[in-house]
């Protein structure tokens, strides 16, 4: 160690004159040939530009950052303390204009700077691809940027074609940790991480404009690394902290793209680091700062050398009471030799003791045996007696089994009517058997209680007490007249043992004996417990309102006639207005029954249908609604569907917020449809997809799913349909506001003019989702159309008509897609009614999510 530091400080503190004719950075490699060092003079100067940006002007709060700034700052610490540069000039949120990064790149830095220079470039913040016939265009948004206007951007061309131009530097390295493609990288890169002599002359020689991406195209980027950094940063910190003297561009490439891709595997994603070169065949080089590290080698040597002489005063302190320990373990051992020599001659006198107790014990041993066997003879006898009695209880039960009468369990009532007989004819049968352990437990513990009343007395005539030793503690003298008792405490220990065994082995055979008298019995209970019974119009009386058109449904009421069975029921039929006329003509006809299916031994209701006899059509109630069979299992999946019944209403808003594209307000007719009452949940993802990427995952099955994109909603739709039949889709923009308005009602938010009704926004969510179905719903009976998650529509995005429209389906062109509703995130102005928003078709947000629509069936 200290032979590095020495050779570093010669380098660093050379005379002046030579330090005047070797000006410049330098580094020192080895050839790989010849294993000499050399010295290699890389740059005149080195710039830094760092840029981070959370806040932008023109973007949604959805569309805001956390992080950007911080792993920004992180990168631009690292540089200052491990690395030369000589400039580092930082840009965060509104410095970081377009005008001012190109300024600054364009103008300010090339003015400065030489052709034997070097410039770092990291940037921390948005990036997106926009598509042309011509390919995509890649660009990143600077604080005053549009995710709309791609003019207000910064392109990858103009970085490639202006800016990489335009400075004069031999070595440019451009970092960014942003989500875009389209990086215009031309040249292949050397996977090689070559540090040889050879090399680094080599690339000092050679021009370049390398490019380090944090994702190929179409990968998330991913936050929640080290020390709170994006995964990107957060490698590359560590990278460029672990370099123990330079490190080139291509070295950190090949390390870090390992190490994300071995980071997001293991979150089950997928995001790997692209790098490339847009000119040139040289590689950048990081430099170390040689000061510093000297001065951290220098103050890690302070460290050692007083922890050296820490432990050299400790060593000395333990020669010094080194004798005086030997003397004191000397005197220990003389009074543990006489300790083990008392202990001995008190084990010996103990011995003798217990000899002689084991004597007496062996004589008292032998009178208590005898007394035993005339016991044991006692109870053989009594258990004879016992087991004659069983016999007789035996034959007794199997006679009235034989006479008692039967009864026909056709019917609910008389079902019910035969477990009552089978359960009293059991309870009879345990208690004949439990009187019988009553009796049997009583003359066994009278027995033994006899006896061992009498051992107790003889104990108290024949105690006598030994004579204490001087020698003996009060502890041990009550220990020996302990002993001296055992043999009466023993005998009585025993009789209780034997008394507890005979009780043990009378329950058991009893036990065993009422199961098996109760066998039959209990197994026909069980079949008839666990049946299940239909019962009909002749149990249940059936009512169906009058129709109600705007919600496309009958009102139904199923109450019991017979007190056996307890029904009480409402819920709805939903029908299409040409279907629902021919259903009430059936019921008035007396086609339509309702029926329901009954466990007998609990009376849980296990089905509620309604019948119709003249096509035999069965709809099983479920949630509230009487539906078909074949749907029951696919509402599970897909969820409760509500009718929205058709027509004309004012979309949009000229006044609200003043957002211009909520206007021109203007009357749209609407056909009727279906949409889903509630936002498609996690649980329901799940058994179509397979998985959940869903931030808030650990909210639940039944909070909304989110983190999907619009074309991830695609996948879904079709393979719902493929497993349903069903003709599911998004609904249009149109259908969406229509249906959150209650059926085209002029109200500010989904359902009410108070948002803290029936939304969850950033005033009272808590910065997450919550469970579909909380807050109240609006006038359709449908939840969560404000906030909770925004809500994908099937609509291009673009602005509104001024004319009347029947149906409409959006823009007929543009990338962008819908989405509506506001979430847990957005303000109370955003999840207004008529608010709008717009997002890339492929972004996957931890506050976007979706609800279902279908036709009217």
């Amino acid at each position: 160690m200290r032979i590095l530091i020495t050779f570093i400080m010669v380098l660093l503190f050379a005379n002046p004159v030579m330090a005047a004719e070797t000006r410049g950075l330098r580094v020192v490699a080895k050839d790989a040939v010849t294993n000499q060092s050399g010295e290699v003079k890389l740059y005149n100067k080195s710039y830094a530009v760092i840029i981070g940006i959370d806040q932008y002007q023109n973007l949604p709060p959805s569309r805001q950052l956390s992080y950007a700034v911080k792993d920004a700052e992180g990168v631009a610490a690292t540089l200052k303390k491990h690395f030369r540069f000589d400039h580092i000039t930082t840009l965060y949120n509104q410095e970081a204009t377009k005008e001012r990064i190109m300024k600054l790149l364009t103008s300010e830095l090339p003015r400065d700077m030489g052709s034997e220079d070097a410039v770092f470039l990291f940037w921390a913040g948005h990036g997106n691809q926009d598509s042309s016939e011509d390919g995509e265009i890649g660009y990143l948004i600077p604080f005053d940027g549009s995710a709309d206007e791609i003019y207000k951007n910064i392109t990858m061309t103009e970085i490639r074609d202006t800016v990489s131009k335009k400075l004069p530097a031999k070595h440019v390295f451009y970092t960014f940790d942003a989500c875009y493609s389209g990086l215009l990288t031309t040249r292949a890169v050397d996977t090689r991480s070559r540090r040889d002599l050879a090399y680094m002359k080599e690339i000092t020689k050679e021009r370049v404009r390398q490019v380090l991406t944090a994702g190929s195209k179409g990968q998330e980027v991913l936050d929640g690394g080290r020390n709170g950094h994006s995964v990107f940063t957060g490698r590359l910190i560590e990278i460029l902290e672990a370099a123990g003297d330079y490190i080139t561009a291509n070295e950190i490439q090949s390390i870090i793209k390992e190490k994300v891709y071995g980071d997001a595997i293991g979150r089950g994603l997928n995001q790997k680091p692209d790098f490339g070169r847009l000119s040139g065949s040289g590689d950048f080089v990081f430099i170390p700062n040689i000061e510093q590290k000297v001065q951290d080698n220098k103050a890690e040597l302070v460290r050692m050398e007083a922890e050296l002489k820490r432990y050299e005063a400790q060593e000395a302190e333990a020669i010094k009471h080194q004798s005086d320990q030997k003397q004191r373990e000397a005197e220990q051992k003389r009074k543990a030799a006489e300790a083990r020599l008392k202990a001995e001659q008190l084990r010996q006198q103990q011995l003798a003791e217990e000899e002689k107790r084991q004597q007496e014990m062996s004589q008292e041993r032998s009178r208590f045996d005898a007394e035993q066997k005339l016991r044991d003879q006692e109870r053989s006898d009594s258990q004879k007696a016992e087991e004659k009695r069983l016999a007789a209880l035996k034959a007794e039960l199997a006679r009235k089994r034989q006479t008692a009468p039967t009864t026909s369990t056709g019917s609910l009532a008389a079902a019910i009517a035969e477990i009552k007989r089978l359960n009293s004819e059991i309870e009879g049968i345990e208690a004949a058997f439990n009187r019988e352990l009553a009796t049997g437990k009583t003359r066994i513990s009278t027995r033994y209680d006899k006896q061992i009343s009498a051992i107790r007395l003889a104990s108290k005539q024949k105690q006598t007490l030994p004579v204490k030793d001087e020698f003996e503690t009060e502890a041990e003298y009550r220990a020996k007249v302990a002993r001296q008792q055992s043999s009466f405490g023993e005998r009585i220990s025993e009789l209780e043992r034997r008394k507890q065994k005979e009780i043990n082995e009378l329950e058991q055979r009893l036990a065993h004996e009422q199961q098996s008298q109760t066998a039959d019995l209990r197994q026909s209970l069980k079949q008839l417990a666990d049946k299940e019974l239909t019962v009909g119009s002749d149990m249940l009386a059936l009512e169906i309102g009058a129709y109600n058109p705007d919600k496309l449904s009958f009102p139904v009421s199923i109450r019991n006639i017979k007190q056996s069975l307890k029904v009480a029921m409402n819920g709805t039929i939903s029908l299409p207005r040409d279907a629902a006329r021919k259903f009430k003509q059936e019921y008035t006809s007396g086609l339509v029954r309702a029926e329901a299916t009954v466990k007998v031994g609990s009376g849980n209701l296990l089905r509620v249908a309604l019948a119709n006899d003249s096509d035999s059509s069965i709809y099983e109630y479920f949630n509230g609604e009487f539906i078909p069979v074949a749907e029951r299992e696919l509402r599970q999946t897909v969820g409760e569907m509500v009718n929205v019944s058709g027509g004309c209403f004012q979309m949009g808003d000229n006044f609200g917020d003043s957002n211009s594209d909520e206007k021109p307000a203007h009357e749209v007719c609407i056909s009727s449809f279906r949409i889903g009452k509630y936002e498609v949940t996690q649980g329901q993802w799940q058994r179509i997809m397979g998985s959940n990427s869903s931030k808030f995952s650990s909210c639940g099955d039944n909070c909304p799913v989110e983190k999907v994109s619009w074309d991830d909603v695609q996948d879904f739709i079709r393979k719902l349909n493929s497993q349903s039949g069903g003709n599911y889709r998004l609904p249009t923009e149109a259908e969406w506001e229509y249906a959150c308005r209650s059926g085209g009602k002029n109200e500010e938010y989904c359902g009410s003019d108070d948002v803290d009704v029936v939304a969850w926004y950033d005033n009272n969510s808590g910065s997450n989702t919550h469970k579909v179905g909380t807050k109240h719903p609006n006038g359709l009976g449908v939840y969560n159309m404000s906030g909770n998650v925004w809500e994908w529509v099937s609509d291009r995005y673009g602005n509104y008509p001024s004319a009347r429209q029947q149906d409409p389906q959006g823009a007929f062109s543009g990338f962008d897609r819908v989405g509506r509703g506001g979430s847990w995130g957005s303000g109370a102005g955003n999840v207004r009614a008529a608010h709008r928003s717009s997002f890339s078709p492929d972004i996957r947000y931890d506050d976007i999510g979706f609800r279902l629509a279908s036709p009217v069936q």
